[in-house]
């Protein structure tokens, strides 16, 4: 009996289930795919007129907000808090960087755009000065900040905002080459992250400088300073355990990509990665307190790496600029690390020793020279 009612009772919850779950699907299937397909009203002449972009950002932006939903929560906050913002709907994008704390689980997140919206309502409400509002609110958030939360927070700066300027400029010319008067949601939301990326941090930096900008909170450059951005060392406050200075530390660097990738079309506007990866490795190695006469660094180059050692009237014959590297591998030639290119590479690339930077030594092979400096106990970093 007792397994008769068992069966019954479980063939009543499924038949609800089945009644009920196609309605719901229906509508969030609908509603999802409504969204997934919309477009979105964007004349190609916005791109170039900051005056007509300001003016339809907060139509686009509640637009957005109207059909955008997404199933992985923080992602979906993420990009409220962009629409919120061009939207001028200050008391959400307070509540969804609320929300943002909550799930990250981190009292601390998001204080520039929390001091944004506060001061923002101020204003509003008020008549308060925003600018005195956000110092004030911001400073005070800053100063309850631990060491490492206020040095992260402190690297903002202007080559950051140059590479968010960079970032939104290189979007928008992918969005010009589509020729299209919409968007579509995922261009929307990309527009809109880029965008706010660059120009809170524009707008904004001023004022929270005075705290970000303390020295103490700042990266070292000790060794090299070429990169400013990604190449130094940031400070800690508590240190355990400091290697020891009297050692021999033989650092061995292999360089091998031009870009990130074979499709980096943007890699010779900037410093190669791989050259600023041996920068960092020497201002941190200096930043530990190891002196620099017992630091010897040794680079191997091959690949299409050797593009970014061209001299400048080479690079500039083959991309049109001129090389952004020179400044840091004269720093490095001065620091005393030895460059070494692969003569394999050199041949199969059609490139001269004189195409390169003067300095720069040659190998027969790059395989055998790292072989040769691991036997001489080289560390490959």
């Amino acid at each position: 009996m007792r397994k008769k009612l068992f069966v019954i009772l479980f063939v009543c919850i499924t038949v609800s289930k089945l009644i009920a779950q196609p309605k719901n699907d229906a509508a969030i299937a609908t509603h999802d795919s409504i969204a997934a397909k919309s477009k979105f009203y964007f004349p190609p002449k916005l791109y170039n007129d900051s005056i007509a972009l300001a003016e339809a950002l907060p139509k686009l932006a509640q637009q957005a907000i109207e059909v955008y939903r997404e199933e992985k929560k923080s992602t979906y906050l993420h990009n409220l808090r962009n629409l919120y913002f061009f939207s001028n709907n200050f008391q959400k994008l307070l509540d969804v960087v609320d929300s943002i704390r909550v799930v990250k689980d981190d009292s601390t997140e998001g204080i520039p755009v929390r001091s944004y919206a506060v001061a923002k309502l101020k204003e509003i409400a008020q008549q308060a000065s925003f600018d005195q509002s956000f110092r004030k609110d911001f400073s005070a958030a800053f100063n309850k900040l631990t060491f490492q939360k206020k040095v992260n927070l402190a690297q903002l700066d202007s080559f950051s905002i140059k590479n968010f300027k960079k970032d939104y400029d290189e979007f928008i010319q992918q969005l010009q080459k589509k020729n299209s008067d919409s968007l579509e949601m995922n261009d929307m939301l990309s527009f809109f992250e880029k965008y706010f990326r660059f120009k809170f941090a524009k707008n904004n930096f001023s004022l929270m400088s005075p705290e970000i900008s303390n020295s103490k909170y700042r990266p070292m450059f000790p060794a090299i300073k070429a990169n400013k951005q990604w190449g130094g060392a940031l400070p800690v406050e508590i240190i355990d355990e400091k290697p020891d200075p009297n050692l021999q530390y033989k650092l061995l660097f292999e360089i091998t990509n031009f870009g990130m990738n074979e499709q980096d079309s943007s890699a010779k506007n900037d410093f190669n990665q791989g050259l600023t990866w041996v920068e960092r490795q020497l201002n941190l190695h200096e930043a530990n307190g190891i002196p620099r006469k017992n630091i010897h660094a040794v680079i191997v180059v091959h690949g299409d790496a050797l593009f970014a050692l061209l001299n400048n009237e080479k690079y500039k014959k083959k991309f049109q600029i001129d090389n952004p590297n020179i400044p840091m591998i004269k720093e490095l030639q001065d620091y005393g690390a030895k460059i070494l290119v692969c003569g394999q590479a050199m041949t199969y690339g059609n490139l001269e020793k004189q195409d390169l930077v003067p300095g720069i030594k040659q190998v027969l092979t790059a395989q055998t020279a790292i072989t040769s400096y691991l036997m001489m106990g080289y560390f490959q970093r």
